[in-house]
This record gives structure tokens, C-alpha cells and sequence, in this order.
């Protein structure tokens, strides 16, 4: 059985107006309201809040999938940059291998040695800016791997669609409430709205001084986006 309620905790979140003033007060009526819906929330079995709505994707997850976007074209505009200089690189190497090659054949170098030591001279400093290319290269295709695997991540997860649930108003009740690190780590953190985790971070850091209280809190969200690759 669930429970349908025309209240929807992120919402309040999202829009509470929290300065340096009324804080500590609207925190107070915050708590009480996370409070009061997980006790309506607990009897049910499977409860959701607002199952009934369908709600866009959630702006912070938009944002990621543009950044790492971002990042996957510099990667693949860098990677297309190397690849043109390793190119331009080898036939400047074949260009003086030929040339020497040449003078070799036509007798302006007559000694076998002087050939392979000319020939070695020349082209020593080209390897040497090719394997610095590689090595680019190749640290640019494991970002660019990092990068995509995080993309098809984020895309993969049709459970990104913001909606508020139980699995939200849990994690704010236990970090809010009632802190619990274990109820907390048993919660399926890609069911979690990310959108209302970014927001109370912001309310919390309202205020000229954070407790130390509020800072474990601010700490406990952080670390929840941390895990899930989300930047704060």
C-alpha cells in the first residue's frame, strides 16, 4: 500500500528563503516537516511521496552530462591535434631518412657508419618528441575512457528522473534528524534526488559562522555526491 501526499519535501527545500537570520529557525521548521512526513511515511510499506507526479530530470545531473560532454570533445579535439603532430612527425623522419638514404646511394656519404650515425643524429630528436606524443596520447585516451564510462553512467540510469521519494525523505531524515550513518549507507544512493541534496547544502551555509553540528552535515552531503561523481 502507498500513500499519495500533495507535499513534496524537495519542493519545500528548493524554494525555502534562508538567510543569515532566520536560519536557525527555518531549519528548525525544516527538521520538523522531514520529521512529520517519514513518521506519515513509516506504516506503509513501499510508500512514495508524490508517485503520482512525473517531475524533468534533475538540473544537477543535466549539468554533469553537459560537463562531461564538454570534456569528452577537448579529449577527442586534443587526441585528433596529437594524432595530425605524430603524423607530421613520421614523415619528417621518413623525409630525412630518404635524403640521407640518397646522399648515401649517390656517394656523397661514402662511410656505412657515418650513414647509420647521420642518419641516427638527425632523427634522435624526432623519436624523442614522438614518444612524448605518445605519451600524451595515451593519457588522453584514459580520460577520455574515465570520461565516457561516467557519461554512459548517468545516461543509463533512467532512476536520475527527479522525483521525490522515500528514498529522499530517508536520507534527509537520517542526516537531518535523526544522523545515522548506517540507515544512511542502505539507502540506494542513485534513487536519491540530487537536486535536494545540492539545496540543503546551500541552506546550510547561510550564516556568518557554521556550527560544527552543520558542518558534519554539509560534510555528510558532500561526501554523498562524492561517491556518486556529482562536482559541488
Amino acid at each position: 500500500m502507498s500513500i499519495k501526499l500533495s507535499y513534496d519535501i524537495c519542493k519545500t527545500v528548493q524554494y525555502m528563503h534562508v538567510n543569515v537570520i532566520n536560519k536557525s529557525k527555518k531549519l528548525k521548521e525544516l527538521r520538523n516537516e522531514i520529521k512529520s512526513l517519514y513518521n506519515l511515511s513509516q506504516p506503509f510499506q513501499n510508500s512514495c511521496v508524490n508517485t503520482h507526479t512525473f517531475y524533468k530530470p534533475q538540473n544537477s545531473i543535466i549539468a554533469s552530462i553537459a560537463n562531461i560532454n564538454n570534456r569528452i570533445n577537448k579529449n577527442q579535439h586534443a587526441l585528433t591535434g596529437i594524432e595530425s603532430k605524430l603524423k607530421e612527425k613520421y614523415n619528417d623522419i621518413k623525409s630525412i631518412n630518404d635524403l640521407i638514404k640518397n646522399r648515401y646511394k649517390s656517394g656523397l656519404v661514402t662511410n656505412e657508419h657515418d650513414y647509420k650515425n647521420m642518419k641516427n643524429v638527425l632523427t634522435n630528436n624526432f623519436k624523442s618528441e614522438i614518444n612524448d606524443l605518445n605519451q600524451q596520447k595515451e593519457i588522453l585516451k584514459i580520460r577520455l575512457n574515465e570520461n565516457e564510462n561516467t557519461l554512459a553512467y548517468f545516461n543509463n540510469k533512467s532512476d536520475f528522473l527527479s522525483y521525490p521519494n522515500q528514498e529522499t525523505l530517508n536520507f534527509l531524515f537520517y542526516t537531518e534528524v535523526f544522523p545515522n550513518r548506517i540507515e544512511r549507507e542502505s539507502i540506494p544512493k542513485e534513487k536519491i534526488n540530487i537536486d535536494c541534496i545540492n539545496n540543503m547544502i546551500n541552506i546550510h551555509k547561510k550564516s556568518l559562522f557554521i556550527s560544527s553540528e552543520n558542518k558534519e552535515k554539509i560534510n555528510t552531503y558532500k561526501e554523498f555526491l562524492k561517491k556518486i561523481n556529482i562536482p559541488f
